[in-house]
């Protein structure tokens, strides 16, 4: 019965390891996407109405 036990628990700490990751993953990609609005607001504020215009 315990080792039953242990190899039930062994998958659970891989998935949540992985689990884990993920999750750092999303955060991540969530942060990229902020900061690239921000950073395109920031240009669209300092270029004016030229930053809008397509060529």
């Amino acid at each position: 019965m315990t080792s039953n036990t242990s190899e039930t628990s062994r998958p659970l700490r891989e998935e949540s390891k992985a689990t884990l990751f993920g999750t750092a993953l999303v955060l991540v990609m969530g942060g990229l996407v902020i900061a690239a609005g921000a950073i395109l607001t920031v240009a669209t504020v300092m270029l004016g109405d030229t930053a809008l215009q397509l060529p």
